[in-house]
């Protein structure tokens, strides 16, 4: 029991460290790529997540390697992986098609954090969203969670809506979802909560959760991960161009 809540806090303390360095580094090192990114519209966030990717690497290498093994790091069952990664995207195009065009018939105009026909602040938030996120967050909110749990046997497997997942994979998406509330943790403060957000993201976390245990790769997370951030952007992007 002792070596489990070990563990857990070993995840706990990664996850809200790692986004926040990522911050401070971002916040300081953003300004050098002014000419990269005039705007500073996405210099910024491509920073911030690659830090935060890296940090739990670090924790790994320098705590236990063996824990590696449980990452995901081959095509694992490419033959499944494949079949969500094509019939996830086929849905997602769909949707935000629909989306476009719904817009588009109706005037709505919907507001972003910048210009999206910039075509330097379009293709940097475009190389962010499609190559930058999902690998970083994926690497933090799953194959680092879930390896280190499991390897403290937080196996006890569910079954949610026909899917099994195990203890690691549930929790590892109650983080995910918490990541997306934002709290000053010097006052606990919370500043940013969004019902609608937290519960998408719990319930993508729980398919990138399951996705990763059936097929033993971390790829195809990655790759869903991405293309349900960068389609949305592209969608943006025919929404105001039209």
């Amino acid at each position: 029991m002792r070596t489990k809540i070990f563990y857990l806090l070993i995840v706990i303390l990664v996850l809200v460290f790692a986004p926040r360095l990522g911050t401070l580094v971002a916040d300081n090192l953003s300004s050098f790529f002014i000419s990269i990114d005039p705007d500073q519209r996405f210099m910024w966030g491509i920073i911030h997540h690659i830090v935060q990717a890296i940090i739990p690497i670090l924790v790994v290498l320098i705590w236990k390697k063996e824990i590696f093994k449980k990452w995901g790091l081959s095509w694992g069952d490419y033959k499944v992986g494949w079949q969500w990664v094509f019939w996830f995207s086929l849905v997602w195009i769909v949707v935000y098609t629909g989306l476009t065009v719904y817009n588009i018939t109706f005037s709505i105009n919907p507001e972003v954090y910048y210009d999206v026909t910039n075509f330097r602040n379009l293709s940097g938030e475009l190389l962010f969203r499609g190559a930058i996120v999902g690998p970083s967050e994926e690497i933090l909110f799953r194959a680092f969670p879930i390896s280190v749990l499991v390897f403290a046997s937080f196996n006890n497997k569910y079954n949610i809506f026909n899917q099994e997942i195990n203890q690691a994979g549930i929790i590892s998406a109650v983080f995910f979802a918490l990541a997306h509330i934002r709290v000053n943790i010097t006052t606990f403060e919370i500043y940013h909560f969004n019902i609608i957000q937290i519960i998408t993201a719990v319930g993508f976390g729980l398919m990138y959760a399951i996705i990763f245990q059936k097929t033993k790769s971390i790829f195809y997370p990655m790759f869903i991960h991405s293309i349900s951030d960068f389609i949305p952007v592209l969608s943006l992007f025919v929404t105001k161009l039209l």
